[in-house]
């Protein structure tokens, strides 16, 4: 074969192998299979009810709490928000102290705020039904509000003395009585990884988690170790281990509790 016929050659393969490049493409556009886009359109199915959903929303010089009833503006800005009888328990920034701690108060429906307001840590525990919101105060003192006419109760204080932050509350009844066993707010430290349990009985004590991260009824999951490593957590039932685990962190419980 001549230079000039393997010169033709190599050109014809060349032209061959661009030819089927382009119809292939390269290894790895081959490797990405396009997958087809498709909008699912909804716009003709029946509108159901409004969620059972809460949210707040900045405007101007208010925030505007929106729920399943209407829409209720409240002064400053909304830290925190939970549905509490016939209106909320609202967390928000202090306008006369910026900086300082949050000021928690409950608002009715109509916007009309209690007569008491408090300076709390931050954030707010709720019982499983949303009937009881935990709030903390100073000197480590902790307060529920519950549905029982807007009713707020005091709780043990948590032994450091802090203004600590509330997990969640375990019962939907804290007032002690004939029928009800009254509950529990477990308390997260803010100075240090310890974390408490309060009850309505006036017993306090340590949950043995370093932090609590989660809880529904007498279920609690939390932090257990924290080592350069990582952390370690663990499910518990009525204080008894359930299940651990070094590789994950626990953020919510399912609604079945599975």
């Amino acid at each position: 074969m001549t230079r000039r016929e393997t010169m033709r050659v190599a050109l014809a393969v060349l032209a061959s192998a661009t030819f089927l490049a382009g119809v292939l493409g390269t290894p790895a556009q081959a490797d990405r299979a396009v997958v087809p886009r498709q909008v699912l359109d909804v716009s003709n199915l029946p509108t159901g009810e409004p969620p059972d959903l809460v949210w707040s929303e900045r405007r101007r010089s208010v925030t505007v709490i929106h729920g399943p009833a209407g829409d209720t503006a409240v002064a400053g800005r909304v830290m925190a928000v939970a549905p509490m009888g016939s209106g909320y328990v609202v967390q928000s920034s202090d306008p006369k102290r910026p900086g300082g701690l949050p000021l928690t108060r409950w608002v009715g429906a109509d916007g009309v705020p209690g007569h008491s307001a408090w300076h709390t840590g931050y954030g707010l525990g709720v019982s499983d039904l949303g009937r009881v919101v935990a709030f903390t105060v100073r000197r480590g003192g902790v307060r529920v509000i519950d549905e029982e006419g807007d009713r707020v109760l005091s709780m043990p204080a948590v032994p450091s003395k802090e203004v600590a932050t509330p997990a969640f509350v375990s019962g939907e009844y804290c007032k002690e009585d004939a029928t009800s066993n009254g509950c529990a707010v477990l308390i997260n430290s803010t100075r240090r990884s310890t974390s408490w349990y309060v009850t309505s009985h006036g017993i306090v004590d340590a949950t043995g988690f370093k932090q609590v991260s989660t809880g529904r009824g007498r279920w609690a999951g939390g932090i257990t170790e924290i080592t350069n490593a990582g952390t370690c957590s663990e499910m518990r039932k009525s204080q008894r281990p359930r299940w651990s685990t070094c590789r994950n962190r626990f953020s919510d419980i399912s609604p079945n509790t599975r």
